[in-house]
Protein backbone atom coordinates (compact mmCIF):
# COMPACT_ATOMS: atom_id res chain seq x y z
CA UNK A 1 0.00 0.00 0.00
CA UNK A 2 3.04 2.09 0.70
CA UNK A 3 4.59 1.86 -2.68
CA UNK A 4 1.16 2.72 -4.18
CA UNK A 5 0.89 6.15 -2.47
CA UNK A 6 4.67 6.47 -3.06
CA UNK A 7 5.27 6.18 -6.42
CA UNK A 8 1.42 8.06 -7.12
CA UNK A 9 2.93 10.77 -5.58
CA UNK A 10 5.73 11.01 -7.97
CA UNK A 11 3.74 10.00 -10.90
CA UNK A 12 1.67 13.48 -9.96
CA UNK A 13 4.68 15.50 -9.11
CA UNK A 14 5.85 14.14 -12.52
CA UNK A 15 2.55 14.91 -14.54
CA UNK A 16 2.45 18.07 -13.11
CA UNK A 17 5.12 19.27 -14.54
CA UNK A 18 5.55 17.24 -17.73
CA UNK A 19 5.56 20.02 -21.18
CA UNK A 20 4.33 16.99 -23.29
CA UNK A 21 0.39 16.66 -23.26
CA UNK A 22 0.76 12.82 -24.50
CA UNK A 23 2.88 12.09 -21.50
CA UNK A 24 0.87 13.67 -19.23
CA UNK A 25 -2.23 11.60 -19.99
CA UNK A 26 -0.15 8.70 -19.60
CA UNK A 27 1.41 9.83 -16.37
CA UNK A 28 -2.50 10.23 -15.11
CA UNK A 29 -3.13 7.11 -16.44
CA UNK A 30 -0.33 5.43 -14.20
CA UNK A 31 -1.85 7.58 -11.15
CA UNK A 32 -5.42 6.07 -12.09
CA UNK A 33 -4.34 2.06 -12.03
CA UNK A 34 -1.99 2.83 -8.54
CA UNK A 35 -4.93 4.17 -7.20
CA UNK A 36 -7.40 1.20 -8.28
CA UNK A 37 -4.33 -1.29 -7.21
CA UNK A 38 -4.44 0.81 -3.82
CA UNK A 39 -8.24 0.20 -3.06
CA UNK A 40 -7.59 -3.38 -3.80
CA UNK A 41 -5.12 -3.26 -1.26
CA UNK A 42 -7.59 -1.39 1.28
CA UNK A 43 -10.59 -4.02 0.75
CA UNK A 44 -7.97 -6.80 1.11
CA UNK A 45 -6.92 -5.53 4.65
CA UNK A 46 -10.81 -4.61 5.49
CA UNK A 47 -11.79 -8.07 4.34
CA UNK A 48 -8.63 -9.20 7.28
CA UNK A 49 -10.07 -6.80 9.56
CA UNK A 50 -7.00 -5.15 9.35
CA UNK A 51 -8.48 -2.05 10.37
CA UNK A 52 -9.26 -0.79 13.71
CA UNK A 53 -12.65 0.81 13.01
CA UNK A 54 -15.15 -0.02 10.33
CA UNK A 55 -14.81 3.80 9.83
CA UNK A 56 -11.22 3.47 9.06
CA UNK A 57 -12.09 1.44 5.96
CA UNK A 58 -14.57 3.70 4.57
CA UNK A 59 -12.59 6.78 4.91
CA UNK A 60 -10.49 5.19 3.14
CA UNK A 61 -11.80 3.91 0.61
CA UNK A 62 -13.51 7.31 -0.07
CA UNK A 63 -10.60 9.45 -0.32
CA UNK A 64 -9.19 7.06 -2.60
CA UNK A 65 -12.08 7.37 -4.70
CA UNK A 66 -11.56 10.95 -4.77
CA UNK A 67 -8.26 10.47 -5.89
CA UNK A 68 -9.15 8.51 -8.79
CA UNK A 69 -11.84 11.08 -9.78
CA UNK A 70 -9.95 13.76 -9.73
CA UNK A 71 -7.29 11.58 -11.81
CA UNK A 72 -10.08 10.70 -14.20
CA UNK A 73 -11.27 14.40 -14.07
CA UNK A 74 -7.56 15.98 -15.34
CA UNK A 75 -7.01 13.11 -17.53
CA UNK A 76 -10.30 14.26 -19.20
CA UNK A 77 -9.35 18.12 -19.50
CA UNK A 78 -5.47 17.24 -20.98
CA UNK A 79 -7.38 15.08 -23.89
CA UNK A 80 -9.64 18.15 -24.80
CA UNK A 81 -6.40 20.26 -25.11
Amino acid sequence: MLRCCMESIVLIQRASHEGNSQERVSRVQSIIEHMNELLTYVRIANELNQFGKKEAYFYLSEKIIEIINQAENWKRFLQRK
